[in-house]
């Protein structure tokens, strides 16, 4: 018996910058896809300063014209106009900090004599996890650096 198959292995190297898009955000931070892989997160330390979560549209925004050290009350203050949005499903440029692998024993919790057994689960972990940021300069949403070098180029025309 002949058997066939392929094998892709996927895992980036720390420090490498990949384009995904945004799957979700709360409070925590975002969570990305490449369509082939969902596990990716980003923590809200991880996200450009200032930045704050706004709950009513439960999207983050960054605000580039304000100080790195700007309180929550400043950032929400601001007019929508200078907020810049991480939307769903855009395309955003992220860096990889780190990953994690998580091997769940397979079968029932092991117990020993005399103790009790609370059958009440914790929900299933990724088996692997990638960890993100986007600070830095050309991180984050592409639409916030679309534009962005086209006037140098312009200048050496």
């Amino acid at each position: 018996m002949i058997v066939d198959f392929r094998l892709v292995v996927f895992r980036p190297f720390i420090s490498e910058v990949l384009i995904g898009k945004v799957k979700s955000q709360d409070e925590e931070g975002i969570k990305l896809t490449l369509t082939f892989f969902d596990e990716i997160y980003i923590d809200k330390t991880q996200l450009p300063a200032p930045c704050a979560y706004d709950s009513s549209k439960q999207q983050f925004f960054w605000a580039p014209k304000l100080e790195a050290d700007a309180t929550r009350t400043q950032l929400m203050d601001m007019p929508l106009s200078e907020r810049l949005y991480i939307e769903l499903e855009a395309p955003i440029r992220f860096r990889v900090e780190g990953d994690e692998f998580y091997d769940e024993e397979p079968g029932p919790p092991k117990a020993t004599e005399g103790v009790r057994i609370d059958l009440t689960r914790e929900p299933k972990r990724a088996p692997y996890q990638i960890f993100a940021s986007i600070t830095g300069q050309g991180m984050g949403p592409l639409e916030w650096w679309a534009g962005v070098g086209q006037s140098e180029e312009q200048m050496e025309d």
